[in-house]
């Protein structure tokens, strides 16, 4: 018996008797190498042409055959003419069977001879298996002279078909093999892909992870403009206090305050405690201020020689409305629109970075500069011609040092203007900022100017954080804008008081759990999940984050740069360039699509409920758990 595809003709499928008796006939008279498939509708390419085959007739070493029935409602003229009856009238058939059956056999050989040399290979163009067409006319008798001179008996099929099934198709598969020097044909296994991939290949409408998250992460964006409005009070109050549970858009409601401020004309300092954040906030800045820094086409060039608090420049007439201060090895455009006509004040450039090597540049009125606290010390220290033996050092391994003496070191660099002062400073991570450096930044900022602290006290992950002086009226965010209403339900229970997820939030999928056994098995089956995501839907590295407890080094990647093809980095610049690898707290105030949590072990000392809470909210839309033990616990 012939695999049939479908195995029954459904009720609701319009087929005529003979279409129904050639279809038993077929399933029935065959041998189980044929495959018969009913009723396959196409579409061309070329002039959108619609048409449906009869049958499509498959074997593995005679080939493809195209069968098309014909019922009682056909009949031929002497003068060659086909006509389909319709009661006791006639109409003329614009095409013959035999030229609507070869039409039909052009049209399907085209759109699948690409797809064949694609997956088979050899001469382009060159069909791989022997194919032709043949005409059934299941209740109809004729002898041979009465075939059609376009048609030959071999293919002019009468109602012995019905019973001399196997026969009569295998006679039609010979009669087209004639056409061919050598009679082409394709091994078992490319006889099953061309059936599987490109005649029928098996098409299903799966949600696609890639498609998904776009629209997720559409309701966050118009989610996270609803807290524009909140500016307002930061603007109107000197000193100002923000608390908010994680998700609840503290950091991007710091920028925009800080770029509220610098489209003021202010001098802005955005810091934060970690690292990898820092660099974030400094690469988002370092856009806003180009936006700035735009150099008039007539600018008059002045070099900043004097190296003392400030440097006066007379303003070269009133119709400039730039001045460019030279810095090697750039130039960067103040604007001075709203100045005195006579004179304009400069302060001395700054040192940007802590590195000696990096050239000297002023940060101009109305930018941001950002970095994160102990690189704004090893800065200071540079200023004072003191600078610390290893800036990368770790900020953990000597508490005391980046606690006490590397804060004392901004603080002298302050009382001597070395750097700073900022008009104002605007502290995101403000929980992990130890009590005595408030002090020193109140040093840093300008009379009358402005600071304000963003925190969360459930994020604390270091001993020296967590008391935040009350410097002005406390402003609370409410409502979780980062993750999805799945992920934000977990995070409820590791912290009492997470902020409920906006009503508008996308909803998601609860986090995936994967029990970790070895480091090669869980290795192997996070490089398959990812390079799914990647090569299945369309996910780019920089939507991707693995996060572990402990160092890259110490978790169980064991520091690898390459997981099975996947490149992995471990800077936050790099992201474009492959899938980010860091530590949970290396990762703070920081956010990805998709978080990958590795080494989770709730009796691991450097797991805690604090830890899990701050990992797992992290993750954007969807969030995924290697544990070692049920993590929640």
């Amino acid at each position: 018996m012939a695999h049939v595809y479908p195995k029954e003709i459904p009720a609701d499928v319009s087929a005529t008797k003979s279409e129904r008796a050639l279809f038993e006939a077929l399933r029935d008279g065959l041998p189980d190498d044929y495959h018969v498939y009913f009723a396959m509708p196409f579409i061309t390419a070329q002039n959108a042409d619609q048409g449906e085959v009869d049958f499509i007739i498959l074997h593995p070493q005679r080939g493809m055959l195209f069968l098309e029935c014909k019922g009682h409602g056909v009949e031929r003229d002497h003068d060659g003419t086909w006509y389909r009856l319709k009661g006791k009238r006639r109409e003329p058939l614009r095409q013959t069977p035999a030229e609507q059956a070869k039409k039909q056999v052009e049209a399907l050989v085209t759109k699948f001879r690409d797809p064949c040399t694609r997956l088979f290979g050899g001469v382009k163009g060159r069909f791989p298996m022997a194919y032709g067409w043949a005409l059934a006319f299941p209740f109809t008798r004729w002898t041979p002279n009465e075939v059609p001179p376009d048609a030959e008996p071999e293919v002019f099929l009468d109602a012995m078909v019905l019973t001399h099934t196997q026969t009569m198709i295998e006679a039609a598969f010979d009669f087209w093999t004639r056409k061919y020097d050598t009679v082409p044909r394709v091994t078992p296994a490319q006889f099953e892909l061309f059936r599987k991939e490109v005649l029928s290949p098996e098409f299903k409408l799966v949600p696609n992870l890639g498609g998904a998250l776009e629209i997720e992460r559409q309701q966050m964006i118009r989610l996270s403009s609803e807290q524009a409005h909140l500016a307002s009070m930061f603007i109107a109050n000197k000193r100002i206090m923000v608390s908010g549970g994680a998700g609840t858009g503290k950091t991007l409601l710091a920028l925009h305050c800080a770029q509220l401020l610098a489209a003021e004309g202010k001098r802005v300092l955005l810091l934060c405690f970690n690292r990898a954040l820092g660099d974030h906030l400094r690469q988002t800045t370092e856009a806003i201020n180009r936006d700035i820094e735009l150099a008039h086409a007539e600018t008059m060039q002045l070099r900043i020689d004097d190296l003392g608090a400030t440097t006066q420049m007379a303003r070269p007439d009133d119709k400039t409305t730039v001045i460019g201060v030279a810095a090697e090895p750039q130039t960067v455009a103040l604007r001075a629109d709203d100045l005195d006509a006579a004179t304009t004040l400069f302060r001395r450039p700054d040192l940007a970075l802590a590195n000696p090597s990096e050239p000297l540049r002023p940060q101009t009125p109305g930018t941001i500069e950002a970095t994160n606290f102990h690189r704004l010390c090893s800065r200071a220290a540079w200023a004072l011609d003191q600078p610390f033996e290893d800036l990368d050092r770790n900020i953990t391994s000597t508490t005391q040092f980046w606690v006490d003496q590397a804060p004392e070191v901004l603080w002298h660099a302050l009382a001597e203007h070395k750097i700073g002062p900022w008009d104002a400073i605007i502290v995101d991570e403000g929980q992990d900022f130890a009590p005595s450096w408030w002090d020193i930044l109140e040093c840093g900022v300008e009379e009358g100017g402005h600071l304000a602290i963003f925190y969360d006290a459930s994020q604390s992950l270091f001993e020296h954080g967590g008391r935040i002086p009350v410097l002005g009226p406390v402003m609370p965010l409410q409502h979780n804008y980062r993750n999805t209403r799945a992920i934000s339900q977990v995070l409820k229970k590791f912290v009492d008081g997470q902020p409920e997820s906006h009503p508008a939030c996308a909803s998601g999928e609860a986090p995936t759990i994967i029990a970790q056994t070895t480091p090669e098995k869980t290795r192997k089956k996070l490089a398959e999940i990812i390079q799914n995501m990647i090569d299945v839907h369309g996910l780019k590295y920089h939507q991707i984050a693995i996060l572990t407890p402990r160092t890259p080094g110490n978790s169980v990647l064991e520091g690898t740069t390459n997981l099975f093809g996947i490149p992995i980095v471990h800077h936050v610049s790099e992201r474009e360039n492959g899938v980010f690898h860091t530590t949970i707290s290396g990762f703070k105030g920081l956010e990805s699509d998709v978080v990958f949590l590795l080494d989770i072990d709730p009796t691991h000392e450097r797991c805690t409920r604090h830890a899990r809470y701050v990992g797992a909210s992290r993750a954007c839309l969807r969030l995924y758990v290697f544990e070692k033990a049920n993590w929640l616990s």
